[in-house]
């Protein structure tokens, strides 16, 4: 097997009894692709060779970006695009935004109502939704408030708080942190979602935050019968304006 990742990527795939190479020149029967930040043409191209000779593509995640302090960096998805354009073969995943992990995870840990936490919806969420959990979303990496609003049905989370300290302030109680109307906030919809949909925010408490100025957009925006496309949120009082410069 040919495992183009981090050397701890690779001692995982020796400890479960496979043969790791490191060139096409050795026929492996599949390529195994992690990330890696060190990994570069090179090791890329080993890739690619050995699936024209005919292995079979795996990768562990497709995420395209990976964030970090300094902005998104380029994820393993990014750099599986690029075999993929040279070989024209997509690779199966076997992370997110896939069951298949989410399922063995509540098998292990016997657990009977798991909660999915993750901060990117196509990734994230997404492989919650597909594996049927709730899904709690924090606003502190990839998708912001704006994902969220055109986010696909497949890609919406049961819950969304601003960070994980909401884990142990809700004390599993999460009821609040589900789109609805709240902090005194009213949303009508203009609009069937078929074209421009202008959603106008108004009302809010001194005390409301641009949390639950977000809950409460998408309680409507969600609630459409289709997707909505081409979405606008206008205010219609101070404190909706001031929630919804916020997000941006």
């Amino acid at each position: 097997m040919l495992v183009v990742g981090a050397d701890s990527f690779k001692d995982l795939v020796r400890d479960a009894g496979f043969n790791v190479v490191d060139s096409a020149d050795d026929d492996p029967a599949v390529v195994l692709h992690g990330h890696n930040p060190d990994t570069g043409w090179r090791q890329l191209s080993e890739a690619a060779l050995s699936i024209r000779k005919g292995a079979v593509y795996l990768a562990s995640n497709l995420d395209s970006t990976l964030p970090a302090e300094r902005g998104f960096m380029v994820g393993n998805g990014s750099m599986v695009a690029a075999v993929t354009n040279a070989t024209g073969v997509v690779p199966a995943a076997a992370g997110k935004p896939g069951r298949a992990m989410f399922d063995l995870a509540q098998e292990t840990l016997g657990v009977h109502k798991p909660l999915v936490v993750g901060d990117r919806l196509d990734t994230d969420i997404a492989g919650g939704v597909a594996a049927e959990m709730d899904t709690l979303h924090v606003l502190t990496g990839v998708s912001g408030p704006k994902a969220l609003i055109a986010a696909p049905v497949e890609q919406r989370p049961t819950f969304i708080a601003e960070d994980m300290r909401v884990l142990t302030e809700c004390a599993g109680d999460f009821s609040a942190l589900a789109p609805a109307p709240q902090g005194g906030f009213t949303v009508s919809v203009e609009g069937d979602g078929a074209g421009d949909t202008v959603i106008i925010l108004g009302g809010g408490n001194e005390d409301s935050t641009w949390l639950q100025a977000l809950r409460t957009v998408l309680s409507a925006v969600w609630s459409l019968e289709e997707p909505a496309i081409n979405v606008q949120v206008k205010a219609a009082s101070p404190t909706a304006e001031a929630a919804i410069e916020a997000w941006w």
